[in-house]
C-alpha cells in the first residue's frame, strides 16, 4: 500500500497507518508512507503525527518505507513485536522528531485515535502483560535531514510510563543525523510499574549524531 499525507500542517496531527487492538496481533509490511507531519510549535500539547502508529497490539512492522515530510516514523505503544528492516527518513517539523519509538515517552503525544472532536488517546491497558513486552528493533535505516536537529531522536525506548515491562533487543540498525542516535530511558518520577528487564543493543551503525550516539 502507498499512503500519502498532507505534509506539514498546523491543522491536524494526521496518522498514516494506525492499529489498535488489546489484545491482538498482526503485521504491517511493505508499505510506503510519506508526508505525515504536524507543526506543533504553537500547540501547548505536542501532538505528533505518526507514519505508523500501534496501540497495544503485538505487531510486526517490517519492510516499510517512511519519508517525505515525516517527523515521527514508527510509534509502538505498549505492544510487543519486531520493528525490522524499515527505511525511515525524518525531518523536524515543530518541536520534536523521532525515527522509531517503543514505547511511549510523555513528550511524544500520539494523535487522538477516535473520530469524535474531543477524542483523546486510548486509556492505558487495564493490567500489565503476564510477560515482558519483547520488542526487537533491528535492520532499520533511520536518518535525519534538516538544518536543526535539537530534540531529535533516532531510536528511543522508554520504560515506566505504562504498566508493562520491556525486554529490548536491537541490532544492525543504521542511525544518522539526529541529536541523539539511540535513547534508553527508565522513568524516575510519577511513573507506572513498568521496568526494563533486558536491553541488548549490538552491531548498530550509529554515526553523525551530534549530542550522543547512545545514552
Amino acid at each position: 500500500n502507498t499512503f500519502t499525507g498532507y505534509g506539514a500542517t498546523t491543522v491536524t496531527a494526521q496518522n498514516g497507518i494506525q492499529v489498535w487492538s488489546d489484545p491482538g496481533s498482526g503485521t504491517v509490511t511493505n508499505n510506503t508512507v510519506t508526508n505525515i507531519a504536524y507543526d506543533n510549535t504553537l500547540n501547548p500539547t505536542k501532538y505528533m503525527a505518526t507514519s505508523i502508529l500501534n496501540y497495544y497490539t503485538d505487531l510486526d512492522i517490517t519492510g516499510n518505507t517512511v519519508g517525505g515530510v515525516a517527523h515521527l516514523g514508527v510509534y509502538n505503544i505498549d505492544g510487543a513485536g519486531a520493528i525490522n528492516d524499515n527505511v525511515v527518513a525524518i525531518q523536524k517539523i515543530g518541536d520534536y522528531a523521532w525515527g522509531i519509538i517503543a514505547t511511549d515517552p510523555p513528550s511524544a503525544v500520539p494523535s487522538p485515535f477516535a473520530e469524535s472532536s474531543d477524542a483523546t488517546a486510548p486509556a492505558q491497558m487495564l493490567s500489565p502483560a503476564a510477560a515482558p513486552l519483547a520488542v526487537d528493533v533491528s535492520g532499520n535505516q533511520v536518518t535525519f535531514s534538516g538544518p536543526v536537529n535539537t530534540n531529535t531522536f533516532g531510536i528511543e525506548v522508554d520504560a515506566g510510563y505504562g504498566p508493562n515491562d520491556i525486554a529490548f533487543t536491537g541490532h544492525h540498525n543504521t542511525v544518522t543525523g539526529f541529536e541523539v542516535g539511540m535513547e534508553f530511558y527508565q522513568c524516575v518520577s510519577g511513573c507506572d510499574t513498568g521496568v526494563f528487564t533486558a536491553i541488548a543493543a549490538n552491531y548498530n551503525n550509529v554515526a553523525g549524531n551530534t549530542l550522543f550516539g547512545m545514552r
